[in-house]
């Protein structure tokens, strides 16, 4: 059933877990990861990163994705991830996304808190809760691989002022996770994201899950991190299935090959609900 996402948080929280949250392309891979989540009964966030929504025009995705969580048996909200202006909002709250993500993360911080508290307005008049976003994640979000640059980390000090200059019902920060690949073992700073979590009292969101160990995932969520982002490890489960199709000697039909993504995809999925505090 299509959910509040602050209604998810409530559930997160109160089974000691964190949300996952994975970005999907296209109505198979939305399939795998509703079907893995019923199976272990727990909420999930089905996301789209901005960029995907112009993928299906006219025939929006956005629309397809609510209407299908309609069927669900476990509770799903349906989240926006990195609109970079209020264009990609509008579409989503249109087709009836129940949380957004604002990313003004590239921006000088006065600009960031600016767009965002436009965000928040826009999207608050209709119910919907916003992400924000302080302090720059390395890595490309819908790429196989990002550049590997510095990351510009979230300050402690900065995330109380923006939080409450905006008005964001979550945050996402930066702590050393990147998109993409980790280039070696990830360094995440556990320390800064304690001291954030001392000032900020909304959830916090980390990007940039695919590739973390399960001691990394329990840690972060003791520390006060409430939903996780995966689209790595996804991607790359979908990609391997498409490649074993392609050497294989006889053609297979589409739906021999839905059959074969689909399970792929949902074990990467059910894997990480599991890594997540979900049983």
């Amino acid at each position: 059933m299509l959910t509040d996402v602050k209604a998810l948080y409530t559930i997160a929280r109160e089974a000691g877990a964190a949300l996952a949250a994975f970005n999907v392309y296209g109505l198979d891979v939305a399939q795998a990861v509703l079907q893995a989540a019923e199976e272990l009964k727990c909420p999930v966030v089905i996301q789209t990163g901005a960029t995907v929504l112009d993928m299906y025009t006219p025939f929006p995705l956005s629309e397809a994705l609510v209407r299908g969580t309609y069927y669900a048996r476990v509770p799903v909200a349906c989240h926006l991830d990195h609109a970079k202006g209020l264009g990609p909002v509008i579409v989503a709250l249109r087709a009836g996304y129940t949380s957004v993500m604002v990313d003004g993360s590239d921006l000088p911080f006065e600009r960031n808190v600016t767009l965002t508290a436009q965000i928040v307005e826009v999207a608050h008049s209709v119910g919907v809760p916003v992400e924000g976003e302080l302090g720059s994640i390395a890595g490309l979000e819908d790429a196989e691989q990002g550049p590997f640059t510095e990351t510009y980390l979230t300050d402690p000090i900065a995330a109380f002022e923006f939080c409450k200059r905006t008005g964001v019902d979550a945050l996402a920060v930066s702590i050393g996770n990147v998109h993409g690949r980790y280039e070696g073992e990830p360094r995440l700073d556990f320390d800064r994201l304690g001291e954030i979590a001392d000032r900020v009292k909304i959830p916090l969101v980390l990007h940039g899950c695919s590739g973390l160990s399960a001691a990394d995932l329990e840690r972060v969520i003791s520390l006060g991190i409430l939903k996780t982002n995966f689209n790595t490890e996804l991607r790359q489960a979908y990609y391997e299935g498409l490649r074993f199709v392609a050497s294989s000697s006889t053609e297979a039909s589409m739906r021999e090959l839905h059959e074969l993504l689909v399970p792929r995809v949902r074990s990467v999925v059910k894997e990480k609900l599991r890594m997540l505090g979900w049983r």
